[in-house]
């Protein structure tokens, strides 16, 4: 990824063969015609030196470094964003709640992760214009998707209702087993101490830094 990215200094000054390794050439077809009659930057211009002095800059490379050439953090970041509807940072939640919420946030995002755009009641396709905070006043225009649906949760329920019914003992029995394989909290690992011998520690601590004044 970073080969691909440097070699981008050179090709707008058409130079599609490279120094390094990993990127050789560009992966373009040999340039022809209208392809060929651009205006390509002059090497060793001063427009040609800042642009490689802007594109090389060691911050800029570590994170194109990163850059997946497949896949985009889109959709993770979308998921990111779901789990907080379901699982809000303000609130505490035992370790099989955030779990159960947890699942519940990915039945919900794959249920409704490839929902099709809204169209009227002509076929038309329905747009909306956001504001979002990046763009400090600009606007985006985005396609309307479909409102989500909530199937999934019915078809959980009837499974439940099914599993019970089929067998209430067994599904008290899984209960009972999730339960159990809960962690203990974290703080279970601390080295306790008594409530007499903390205060004793706070008062001589602060009355040892009182006594100058």
């Amino acid at each position: 990824m970073e080969a691909k990215w440097q070699s981008m200094v050179n090709h707008v000054q058409d130079i599609h063969e490279h120094d390094s390794p990993g990127f050789p050439s560009c992966a373009h077809l040999p340039l022809e015609g209208e392809a060929r009659n651009k205006q390509w930057l002059e090497p060793g211009s001063t427009v040609a030196i800042k642009l490689e002095s802007v594109t090389t800059r060691t911050a800029l490379l570590k994170d194109v470094r990163q850059l997946s050439p497949q896949h985009q953090t889109f959709s993770l970041e979308a998921f990111h964003s779901l789990i907080l509807h379901f699982a809000p940072k303000h609130t505490g939640f035992s370790f099989l709640g955030m779990y159960s919420r947890l699942l519940l946030a990915a039945l919900h995002y794959n249920h409704n992760g490839s929902r099709e755009v809204a169209r009227t009641h002509d076929g038309e396709v329905q747009y909306g214009v956001r504001y979002p905070r990046f763009r400090k006043g600009g606007w985006v225009v985005r396609p309307v998707k479909e409102k989500p649906s909530y199937a999934y949760a019915s078809a959980l329920m009837e499974s439940l209702i099914e599993a019970y019914s089929r067998s209430p003992r067994s599904l008290q029995e899984s209960s009972a087993d999730l339960s159990s394989s809960a962690p203990a909290p974290l703080s279970t690992s601390f080295q306790m101490i008594s409530k007499d011998e903390a205060v004793g520690l706070y008062l001589a601590r602060h009355t040892r830094f009182n006594t100058g004044n």
